[in-house]
């Protein structure tokens, strides 16, 4: 079986915003969305719960899955989650915390949906279909 992911698409809406994670990895940096892999026996709406808390200490309930790439062999499924301005911070025992290091850094970030296009955000397929919604007012 593919072995698959999903990623949050967190938007605030009031301010024209998404959640995205600065990764500091190997001396590249380069930016994600919020997310991971599924587990073993996880339904992808458990997953998307877990990794979003994990990674944002933010427990979601309101959903929807927009889209779905192949990246590196892998499906990822894309949800979009509304939400009002929040401070993000990992969870006390996410595995992001765990391995954080000088060489292994998480920041999450505010980012304006305008500037989307200015950053090394990957996989660039999710990247190029988030800037076509947000041009058109669709997230």
């Amino acid at each position: 079986m593919q072995k698959q992911r999903v990623s949050a698409l967190m938007l605030n809406r009031k301010n024209a915003e998404i959640l995205l994670i600065k990764r500091f990895k190997e001396g590249r940096n380069y930016w994600v969305f919020p997310g991971g892999g599924v587990e073993p026996e996880e339904l992808l709406e458990q997953a998307i719960v877990r990794e979003v808390f994990e990674e944002t200490s933010l427990r979601i309930d309101n959903y929807q899955e927009i889209f779905s790439v192949v990246n590196r062999g892998r499906k990822e499924h894309f949800y979009l989650v509304n939400v009002q301005f929040f401070e993000p911070k990992l969870s006390l025992h996410s595995p992001e915390r765990q391995t954080q290091s000088s060489s292994n850094r998480y920041e999450l970030t505010w980012v304006k949906l305008n500037d989307l296009s200015k950053l090394d955000l990957v996989p660039v397929e999710a990247k190029e279909i988030v800037n076509s919604l947000a041009s058109q007012a669709r997230i």
